[in-house]
């Protein structure tokens, strides 16, 4: 789970299957705590109404919109700094399900650990950090970037038969047919959007950048990890063909800003950067904070944080509770043996 699992909402589980707490505390926290998000959200939205995006190349209205906003996650970061393979959360998905990877789909032993070294190798001899690449250098690390996300995807949801790692059959045997997995219309489509962030978002590369912040209260919410902290700015980064945020988006911003329970970021604004727009939306956190809270002024950000701490481990204790009651229950409807 994740702190965006628990403000999707409740049609967003029934629609993608996915289990929904009953009693999410979390959310709850948000929605009570900071109600007043309409007036925000229309003024951006008025002024990304006026935006061009650009749209992906689809066919039979069939796009991977998911896998290729994460494969332009990595792409974008690649922009600012070259993190080691080892420790990326797609090395981590692939190295614990390793074993799954090599017994039950029948790749072939060490093929992933040879990818990222091959990853590494491309990213010498490009060096994408603060340039900007040739169309055919920017194709093959989009290709990259792409497993990559599908590696991540085992990481957050484990081995699943949507995800295109598995849909050839048979399944990739060598590094070249991992790279032949996404579509050339894909493919394009990652070069335009990061050619994109490069246009607008150049003058920031050589600042001090943070990339896959995790938080104090990370591990207790189900791993929850930014995109990146640019100058004490946490940035989000959404790839939608919707010109538009929602409160959603804010609560998220809000919420790994609480989650830095020690202050370890220094955090003094948050912001999104909507890839498909080209554009970078920010707030100052305090500011943004007071506008949505529902009485006149917001708690000062210590409190908020050691609020938002008693109520996440609430809803850990909930679901262990819940948890105990469903494995009881399991065993005593368990026929005798």
């Amino acid at each position: 789970m994740s702190l965006s699992f628990y403000l999707d909402k409740p049609s967003r589980h029934r629609r993608l299957g996915t289990p929904e707490w009953s009693d999410n505390q979390i959310r709850t926290f948000f929605y009570e705590m900071f109600p007043r998000t309409r007036k925000v959200v229309l003024e951006q939205n008025r002024r990304l109404a006026k935006v061009e995006t650009i749209s992906p190349v689809t066919e039979d209205g069939q796009y991977p919109y998911g896998e290729v906003g994460m494969a332009l996650d990595y792409r974008l970061r690649y922009y600012f700094s070259i993190t080691p393979y080892q420790e990326l959360v797609a090395w981590q998905g692939a190295q614990r399900h390793q074993k799954v990877l090599e017994d039950k789909y029948h790749f072939p032993a060490n093929l992933f650990a040879a990818f990222f070294i091959e990853l590494q190798k491309n990213l010498n001899q490009t060096t994408p950090v603060s340039n900007k690449l040739e169309h055919a250098q920017e194709l093959q690390l989009n290709r990259y970037c792409f497993v990559l996300a599908l590696l991540e995807q085992l990481f957050r949801i484990n081995p699943h038969p949507k995800n295109p790692l598995f849909a050839a059959s048979p399944v990739a045997s060598s590094i070249s047919s991992l790279l032949s997995i996404p579509d050339n219309n894909w493919l394009e489509d990652l070069c335009l959007l990061s050619w994109r962030f490069y246009e607008t978002q150049n003058q920031v590369m050589d600042n001090p950048c943070i990339l896959n912040p995790t938080f104090t209260g990370s591990l207790a919410i189900g791993g929850a990890d930014a995109d990146l902290v640019l100058n004490h700015c946490l940035i989000d980064i959404k790839t939608t063909i919707t010109a538009t945020i929602s409160n959603t988006m804010l609560y998220q911003l809000i919420g790994y800003a609480l989650l830095d329970y020690e202050d370890k970021y220094a955090l003094e604004k948050v912001g999104l950067y909507l890839s498909r727009q080209g554009m970078m939306v920010s707030w100052d956190l305090a500011d943004l904070m007071n506008r949505l809270f529902v009485g006149d002024k917001a708690p000062p950000l210590e409190d908020l944080r050691q609020q938002f701490k008693e109520v996440v481990e609430s809803q850990r204790a909930h679901e262990r509770k819940v948890l105990r009651e469903q494995i009881l229950r399991r065993r005593l409807e368990a026929p005798p043996q």
